[in-house]
């Protein structure tokens, strides 16, 4: 993927590039519009080459002037079997701009793309509108008597036109995408491609001409427009502006997120996640700093950091209720940044591990970002809203067994832990965070903690005791932060 940052797209950026369209490269002009990308191909398209990445032929034996062809509909469908463009509000005849093949129009052998109708059935068509145009097709019988003439400089318009509705995407249909078009509405032989949630990549074509070229993907990866430019220098800045307007509806969405779901959204941007084998819930691990991972292969995620919680989807969530519910979630404070060190990151320069406390036991993260900058930024903010989060809750409350007896374990960020009886809520024991030393589990359900002071105490969860060595350690961090921070004041 893209690895080249810019501060911010050149906002109105238009040249020339080439587009790959089926096996062919076509000269084109590109218009960044704000969150679009607006293709138009040039006039002097290659006629003969076009016509074999259509469904288009241009015939060679047509005669001038009008000519009248009846067509029997077929019993099976109906249908003329042609679409139409054009209308007098266009300014433009009404004209066939498509012939499907094995039905009605097409079996006559007579009618062309670029035919312009004059009549139907006698209905004269010349200062017909579309919708006019339409309501007489439909309304005919059997057979169909059209007056037509063939306009062949129309051809290349419609060939144009042809090539270029293989190419791009539409617009999501989500709340995180504001109800925005192109700023110009482009011709009917133009394409305007939005970018929200695109993705940009110079590892499209191998070769010599490698360098000169970048590929734009659609949100859910199943389509893309290749281009190549005249130079590797044209092509990185082309591809920089357009991933700089790819962050911007990244921002965009992180604040429509918010508002709509009501929650700090910190950051939402692709990412490339690697598939973890499932933790063993009686892991003896007791080290934060390993970054070792088992994992395999990689896959693109969705990533977004709310401010209790890092998540991700297989894709771009649509509604709300798909937001709330995740590929993974990952609370907070229960996860941990730690070194990268491995050969698991030899292939993925810029990468962050993350490690998880769950009920599971730990498991172990690593997401791969686009550049330098992106992995700067997620680790930073991942860390920030990590410790902002253990200030936000201060407390961690869970059910133990002290010695024989019901208990409840409370780590408060400020006091440390306190020790109570179950039911009647007669202390048991209190010691500040300053007095731990260390901490050990067996990584199924007993916790050991050892203070300075009055030594080891041991407590057994009943259950995996992993969160709670996560949050201790992330309220221990907040803690040694806030200290920090006031000595620095």
């Amino acid at each position: 993927m893209l690895q080249s940052d810019v501060l911010g797209p050149t906002q109105g950026k238009m040249g020339n590039l080439d587009l790959l369209i089926k096996s062919h490269w076509y000269k084109c002009s590109v218009l960044l519009d704000g969150h679009f990308l607006n293709i138009t191909l040039d006039d002097d398209i290659d006629i003969i080459t076009s016509q074999g990445d259509t469904d288009i032929s241009v015939p060679s034996d047509v005669p001038t002037g009008r000519r009248e062809v009846v067509v029997s509909k077929s019993h099976e469908n109906g249908g003329l079997g042609i679409s139409i463009k054009g209308g007098v509000e266009n300014k433009m005849p009404i004209l066939i701009s498509k012939i499907f093949p094995g039905m009605a129009a097409d079996l006559t052998g007579r009618l062309h793309v670029g035919d312009a109708i004059i009549s139907v059935d006698g209905v004269d068509l010349r200062d017909a509108t579309h919708d006019d145009a339409v309501r007489v097709l439909k309304n005919t019988g059997p057979q169909v008597k059209l007056e037509v003439r063939y306009l062949k400089e129309v051809t290349p318009y419609f060939l144009k036109a042809t090539l270029l509705a293989s190419v791009g995407w539409d617009g999501l249909e989500t709340f995180l995408i504001p109800d925005k078009r192109p700023a110009t509405s482009p011709r009917a032989d133009s394409r305007s491609i939005p970018l929200h949630f695109s993705i940009v990549s110079r590892q499209c074509v191998s070769g010599e001409e490698s360098d000169k070229c970048f590929e734009v993907f659609s949100p859910d990866q199943k389509q893309s427009c290749v281009f190549r430019a005249e130079t590797p220098a044209i092509a990185a800045d082309w591809a920089a502006n357009i991933a700089a307007v790819v962050r911007e509806t990244f921002s965009e969405a992180t604040l429509l997120a918010g508002k709509s779901l009501g929650c700090g959204v910190g950051r939402i941007g692709w990412g490339r996640v690697q598939q973890q084998d499932p933790p063993t819930s009686a892991s003896s691990d007791s080290s934060f700093d390993s970054g070792t991972s088992s994992g395999g292969g990689w896959s693109q995620v969705l990533l977004g950091l709310t401010d209790s919680h890092l998540i991700w989807w297989e894709g771009v969530p649509l509604t709300e209720q798909q937001w709330s519910a995740p590929l993974r979630c990952l609370r907070l404070i229960q996860t941990r940044l730690v070194n990268q060190r491995g050969t698991v990151f030899q292939s993925e320069q810029f990468s962050i591990c993350i490690r998880h406390g769950g009920d599971e036991g730990v498991s172990c993260h690593v997401i791969a970002l686009d550049s330098k900058s992106d992995q700067a930024a997620w680790a930073n903010r991942i860390v920030a809203s990590t410790l902002a989060a253990a200030r936000r809750v201060k407390k961690w409350v869970t059910a133990v067994n002290y010695k024989g007896k019901s208990c409840e374990l409370c780590v408060d960020s400020e006091e440390g832990f306190i020790l109570r009886e179950a039911g009647s809520g007669k202390g048991v024991f209190t010691r500040p965070f300053s007095e731990l030393e260390s901490s050990n589990d067996d990584g199924a359900r007993l916790l050991w903690l050892q203070f300075r002071q009055s030594g080891e105490e041991e407590l057994d969860l009943g259950k995996n005791p992993k969160p709670l060595v996560f949050v201790i350690h992330t309220f221990l961090s907040a803690k040694i932060q806030q200290l920090t921070d006031s000595s620095r004041g």
